[in-house]
């Protein structure tokens, strides 16, 4: 995503670092943000699947293709 994203910015290539865990759920004491971000952590650490079908049969809803995604992304900070 990262990478995507920057080449849709046509700027140069950044580097992406992990945090260890403990030490994010260690910050999470003291700030509120990373608590959220430790608690969600399963997302990262296991393979899990999320199900839109209710909601595309319901709704009508259909997922944006992901370079109109990236595209409206950089247009909306530019």
């Amino acid at each position: 995503m990262v990478e995507d994203i920057t080449h849709a910015v046509e700027g140069s290539e950044i580097q992406v670092q992990t945090i260890p865990s403990a030490l994010v759920a260690f910050l999470g004491l003291f700030n509120g943000l990373l608590r959220e971000v430790s608690e969600t952590a399963y997302q990262f650490d296991q393979t899990f699947i999320m199900n839109d079908s209710a909601a595309r049969e319901a709704f009508g809803f259909e997922p944006t293709p992901w370079n109109d995604v990236i595209k409206d992304l950089v247009t909306a900070y530019k």
